[in-house]
């Protein structure tokens, strides 16, 4: 607010009352800004600084006095003002300020630059708002890991990494530290520099070499760290490895270019036929890297037994079965010649493939084993102990009916509806389930779960009126006095209703309902920045904007108050009315007989 009355200062041309009839014109004497209204550093690092210059400007002709230029104190010491200034600022001139961000700490960091200006009827200052962000971490490296692969002995490998500046200011690099296995690892100068400091220019990238020379294969992982003037870290180290096989994408750990690395299992990284995860196959091989040649393939024996499918094991899960093997009653073709338990007590009478032994409890019946189907037929086909259970004529879930609209069995009645719910069958009560429990065909009928009227809601769906069916939630709000939309509230957003608070609604005449300062009898300067200045809204509703106020031509003539006219009640005074020399009267509102 005090920028906007410190603007409404500078208007060129001011109209002051002298306690009579005439009116003082006077210019305003000065315009001071600071140039540009407001700044932020960006990114700056912990223990560097970043120097701006602003400038003040005075855009008036007559002099400005500056009391002083400080700094509101809010930036907790990160901002630094070398030397303040005081004293005259002539017309159109300027004066340069300088201002220091020095983050001590990371974060975010606000102040504001604050002009003080003495020679006003009210002593008036120049607000800029500044920030900056402190940052620890202001170098970032990329890649974050360089993996040099495999080595060989007394060989040597370079590789590239970009070094990137995360800040607005130019960062110095005075040194580096290489923690770890440190030994072979070393960093070239860069092209541009023979010496340190390296610079990182701001906001850019500075290209580095490392290098590792292996006097042996051992594995090295190190971190290379750089520094600043101070020996503090610009950033996260950058990992070094080489000769590590574990963990590493390196392309060198794959030979045979099968994905997959000696590290990662590879047990011959010279065949792509051979690695974790590949299927084993009969060619003689250990496909799959687990020790064993060929196994689960018709040419390994799975089993143990002595022999494999490839030799007549027709079953090499089974220690028991293979070719010559004596049949025993256990279900299986032990000695491989296509007849299971045959000569043995076991044997499957029925052919429906399984025995007595095996769970068949009538094998003289074809079609009664275990997992058989089970049919209307008055047999226990499944081998369950239950008869006919799982078909219509079978009360499966004890509610007393079966599914069967002709007859069940046991005594049972006909028509149960959902036989695997015992809480439905006909003539029992509906609830509010989401199920047909009565076997009527229509769910929670009778219930607050149906809907009445027809509108897609039901009172448990939060239907407030379920004979309306124009009332339901999400319904439009008519102005009838009814909760249309079921939020508990009436009218809500109609002519009837009072949305903005200022008491009127616009069936009571309010022209503009979302706004609580326009309203029959409203102040029409409330808005305003100023008293009587007007703000250019019909505040009152009667379709006339600001009338009353000095942006409004109250006598017609063309011009109003801040338009130049001196007496807005008298169409005879404007500025486009032609004065007479010498008759003692300002008809042209220009300060002047």
């Amino acid at each position: 607010m005090r920028r906007l009355i410190a603007l409404l200062s500078f208007v060129t041309v001011l109209i002051v009352s002298a306690g009579c009839s005439e009116t003082e014109i006077r210019v305003a004497p000065y315009d001071v800004v600071m140039l540009p209204g407001q700044f932020d550093f960006g990114a700056v690092a912990v223990g560097s600084e970043l120097t701006i210059v602003l400038v003040l400007t005075n855009q008036a002709s007559g002099t400005a006095e500056i009391g002083n230029v400080t700094l509101g104190g809010a930036g907790g010491g990160h901002f630094v003002l070398p030397e303040s200034f005081d004293g005259d600022l002539g017309g159109s001139a300027t004066r340069d300020i300088n201002l220091v961000f020095a983050p001590q700490a990371e974060g975010y960091w606000e102040d504001v630059l604050i002009v003080s200006i003495v020679n006003n009827d009210d002593p008036d200052v120049v607000e800029v708002p500044i920030r900056g962000n402190g940052v620890t971490t202001a170098l970032r490296a990329y890649p974050e890991l360089l993996d040099f692969g495999p080595v060989p002995e007394d060989d040597n490998e370079d590789l590239d990494v970009t070094v990137e500046n995360l800040t607005g200011v130019d960062l110095e690099i005075w040194g580096f530290e290489i923690d770890g296995d440190e030994d072979g690892f070393s960093v070239d100068d860069p092209i541009d520099f023979d010496v340190f400091p390296w610079v990182v220019p701001a906001n850019g990238t500075l290209e580095l070499t490392v290098d590792y020379e292996a006097d042996d294969l051992d594995a090295r992982d190190a971190g290379l760290t750089l520094l600043g003037p101070d020996g503090n870290a610009w950033g996260p180290a950058i990992e070094l490895r080489a000769n590590d096989c574990e963990g590493s994408a390196h392309p060198g750990w794959d030979n045979d270019e099968d994905g997959v690395t000696q590290c990662a299992g590879d047990c011959d990284d010279e065949d792509p036929l051979v690695n974790p995860g590949l299927p084993e196959v009969p060619d003689l091989l250990d496909n799959d890297c687990n020790g064993l040649t060929d196994d689960t393939t018709e040419l390994y024996d799975d089993d143990g037994d002595g022999m494999s499918e490839a030799e007549g094991d027709c079953n090499d899960d089974n220690d028991t079965t293979y070719a010559g093997a004596e049949e025993i009653a256990d279900g299986q073709d032990n000695d491989c010649d296509g007849d299971v338990d045959e000569g043995t007590t076991a044997d499957d009478s029925d052919g429906d493939g399984y025995t007595i032994p095996a769970g068949d409890c009538d094998d003289s019946d074809a079609t009664s084993y275990p997992s058989a189907v089970e049919g209307e037929d008055g047999i226990d086909n499944d081998c369950n102990g239950l008869i006919d259970d799982t078909t219509s004529v079978y009360d499966d879930d004890g509610d007393g009916y079966c599914e069967n609209e002709v007859a069940c069995l046991g005594g049972w009645t006909i028509g149960d509806c959902n036989d695997g719910d015992d809480q439905a069958f006909p003539g029992n009560t509906e609830v509010v389930n989401g199920a047909d429990d009565d076997c009527d065909g229509i769910v929670d009928n009778g219930t607050d779960a149906v809907d009445d009227d027809g509108d897609g809601y039901t009172e448990l769906g939060g239907d407030c009126d379920d004979a309306d069916p124009a009332t339901f939630p999400g319904a439009p709000a008519l102005p009838d006095a009814r909760d249309n939309d079921c939020d508990g509230v009436f009218d809500e957003g109609t002519v009837n209703t009072d949305d903005d608070g200022d008491g009127f609604s616009e069936n009571g005449g309010d022209c503009n309902d979302s706004d609580a300062g326009i309203y029959p009898g409203a102040a029409e300067d409330y808005y305003a920045t100023a008293a009587d200045l007007g703000d250019g809204i019909d505040n009152n509703c009667n379709l006339v904007v600001d009338e009353g106020t000095d942006w409004y031509d109250d006598d017609g003539d063309g011009f109003s108050e801040v338009g130049g006219d001196c007496d807005d009640s008298d169409v005879l005074y404007s500025p486009a009315v032609w004065d007479p020399p010498g008759d003692s009267t300002d008809w042209d509102c220009n300060g002047s007989d």
